[in-house]
């Protein structure tokens, strides 16, 4: 026993004095960061500026965005959110020093853990058009430009007029059903019918063919997607601290499980849809295969564009929906004078179309309002600050520093706007309706970011929650049911708003069948 004990003491030294030396280290880079550090005199919670654990944390609790948004309210504009990261408001010029640059002298999107982030970020053959270099960012951004063109967009619209009249039917019966007192309806969870519908619309676009969630909404994919983008914020926590190389040891089972299965989909519907590319229909990939010459894309980069668009574009689009929604519901007289606008301009639900609903000038100032307040990604994309540094709002940050707006600190900051709490569309209108706004810094939101790496998809995007928008309000009167007050409030954040059910009463206003 005493041999035993003699043995085991140097082990045991050897373990107390490496975990010594560590906590050593760890406490001299905090008070490093803390007070040594060339971002030290950045406002911000010390706690957070000594180490990156408490941004990491509170990102994997689903809280980063209300976080950083109080942290922006007690500190400013400007706040240092980690050791070695920025957070902005775009209050001055910080869009256009971060995002806005071109060619070499781009910004880099961080592939450290610091922004977005999957398992192969660090795998050049594996960079999409989201994480890709700008050369070849530019490259696949020129191939896939044709599908996203005014002339492309009023090709597709018949898609967005499908799918709509598909929505407002299921809607129409579900009135119905609960005028007979039927059991099994009562108020319609919107989130999940504006979750069905975007989706419906770009697996179509994307691929060809509809999912079908419309007509049958147990559709597993619909989950997968809310599970892959936690499995994101995850990702970027391992690749933050080294160890993405042992992925697949330390990730949930069912993140793995969810993004495997999104790609296997995305592979298959892909691989069948560029089987069928004889096919004349106005789609996504139609006007990418027929972009020939050097943007041709391999049938890997349409895969991984497919997916980006199924990912960026059918879950944000619905989040944006229900944001809007709810705050017209919210604010009974704005909805009132919406619902004015719409059920006086249009004599039938035919003339509801693209070009008609783009004249409606408070359609438009009460969805930019709401992608003010609710915008679909509410996160920060940080860039990389290169070479020696850059003065961005007036101050010195040095090279190596990450830097990005936080979207939802800016649309609610009070140094951007004027009641900035509160659900206001006149401020998007022109004078002298918006003259008490005038002064509103608008260009502080840009809820598509900004720059040549802005979404490609954005007159889709607009063009889906207008024509949406019209069809549902010109059918039905809606109001929040009691429970759902605080939706938003109670919401948590992946990158994207985590969606929980928003329950609303409908009622149909047209006679039709």
């Amino acid at each position: 026993m005493f041999l035993d004990d003699m043995a085991s003491a140097p082990a045991t030294r050897l373990i107390a004095g490496s975990v010594s030396l560590l906590v050593l280290y760890l406490l001299s880079r905090a008070v490093y960061n803390v007070f040594l550090h060339p971002l030290r005199s950045y406002p911000g919670p010390k706690l957070w500026a000594a180490s990156r654990l408490p941004w990491v944390l509170t990102s994997l609790r689903g809280e980063l965005a209300w976080s950083l948004l109080a942290l922006h309210e007690q500190y400013g504009p400007v706040v240092r959110i980690a050791p070695d990261e920025l957070s902005y408001t775009g209050t001055g010029d910080a869009w256009k020093k971060i995002y806005g640059r071109r060619g070499a002298d781009e910004f880099p999107k961080c592939l450290d853990g610091r922004a977005i982030a999957g398992p192969n970020v660090r795998k050049a053959a594996a960079d999409g058009i989201i994480s890709a270099p700008h050369e070849k960012h530019a490259r696949l951004r020129r191939a896939v430009a044709p599908a996203f063109s005014e002339r492309a967009l009023r090709e597709q619209e018949g898609f967005l007029q499908l799918y709509t009249g598909k929505l407002m039917a299921q809607l129409r019966r579900c009135c119905r059903a609960v005028d007979k007192e039927d059991d099994g309806s009562g108020p319609q969870d919107m989130m999940r019918w504006f979750n069905l519908f975007t989706f419906d619309v770009m697996s179509d676009l994307a691929f060809g063919q509809a999912v079908g969630c419309l007509d049958n909404a147990d559709q597993p994919w619909l989950q997968i997607l809310g599970a892959r983008t936690k499995s994101i914020v995850w990702y970027q926590v391992l690749i933050y601290y080294g160890l993405d190389r042992w992925a697949v040891l330390l990730t949930p089972k069912s993140m793995m499980e969810a993004r495997q299965k999104h790609v296997a989909m995305t592979t298959s519907k892909v691989t069948r849809r560029i089987q069928q590319s004889n096919q004349d229909r106005k789609d996504f990939i139609s006007y990418i295969l027929q972009n020939k010459g050097e943007e041709t894309l391999t049938n890997r980069e349409l895969v991984m564009m497919a997916s980006s668009f199924i990912v960026a574009g059918s879950g944000t689009s619905a989040s944006a929906l229900a944001g809007i929604t709810f705050l017209l519901c919210r604010n009974p007289d704005k909805y009132q004078k919406l619902c004015d606008e719409i059920r006086t301009a249009f004599a039938s639900e035919a003339d509801i179309t693209l070009e008609s609903t783009s004249r409606l000038g408070y359609l438009k100032a009460a969805i930019e309002e709401g992608l003010r307040l609710y915008p679909p990604s509410p996160s920060t994309f940080p860039r990389f600050v290169q070479g020696k540094g850059e003065e961005i709002e007036g101050k010195w940050v040095p090279g190596g520093t990450a830097v990005g707006v936080h979207q939802f600190s800016a649309g609610r900051s009070s140094l951007n706007f004027k009641d900035a709490k509160a659900f206001i569309p006149e401020r998007w209108l022109p004078p002298p309706e918006s003259s008490e706004y005038a002064n509103d810094i608008r260009a502080a939101v840009q809820p598509f970011s900004y720059g040549p790496r802005n979404c490609i998809g954005v007159n889709m995007a607009y063009a889906e929650m207008r024509v949406l928008l019209a069809h549902l309000l010109w059918n039905f009167d809606v109001e929040l049911t009691d429970g759902t007050s605080r939706w938003i409030d109670e919401q948590k954040t992946w990158l994207v708003w985590h969606k929980i059910p928003m329950m609303m009463n409908l009622k149909s206003i047209q006679n039709l069948s």
